[in-house]
């Protein structure tokens, strides 16, 4: 069956013709969830080889439709979604990589504390030396405060926050 996400989402493509979908799935109490799909043409078909996975087992912010973003990282070929727990706010980021129709999930990486809103990330490189960006509004403080961060994914369990910068 296709994955319902009428909720919060976000998508990228990865080659080789796929795509991840990842989503708050509404059927499962909006936990955290990516499904991989197959491109061909403009027809994307959800693998049934490889069903959906869960990989946050915690409600995700689902009312807003900039509670997740997702970006490939190039260089290390993993993709990286960034998203918002419903319950406290707090922002976290897993890698994960393909192999055929396997998707390994990474290990959760914390990096802002609640009251964080509209979240989103995109990839690029330095003097050849690969990043993720990340910005998001913090409300936190009782105002709408802008931070952006550099962050350095190194494998698909190692991520490191840099400095906020607002």
């Amino acid at each position: 069956a296709p994955p319902t996400f009428n909720q919060a989402r976000s998508l990228v493509y990865i080659g080789n013709n796929q795509v991840l979908l990842f989503y708050a799935d509404a059927n499962n109490s909006y936990y955290g969830t990516v499904v991989l799909g197959n491109v061909s043409g403009n027809t994307i078909t959800w693998d049934v080889q490889s069903p959906p996975v869960t990989f946050e087992s915690t409600a995700l912010k689902y009312s807003s439709d900039y509670a997740m973003d997702s970006v490939l990282h190039e260089a290390l070929n993993l993709t990286v979604c960034a998203y918002i727990v419903n319950s406290s706010s707090d922002a976290f980021m897993r890698a994960f990589s393909v192999s055929g129709n396997t998707i390994t999930v990474g290990g959760q990486h914390y990096f802002n504390g609640g009251g964080v809103q509209e979240i989103a990330i995109c990839y690029g490189e330095i003097s050849g030396v690969a990043r993720i960006w990340v910005s998001f509004i913090d409300r936190l403080s009782g105002i709408d405060k802008g931070i952006a961060n550099c962050v350095t994914i190194n494998n698909v369990n190692s991520i490191t926050n840099g400095n906020d910068s607002t």
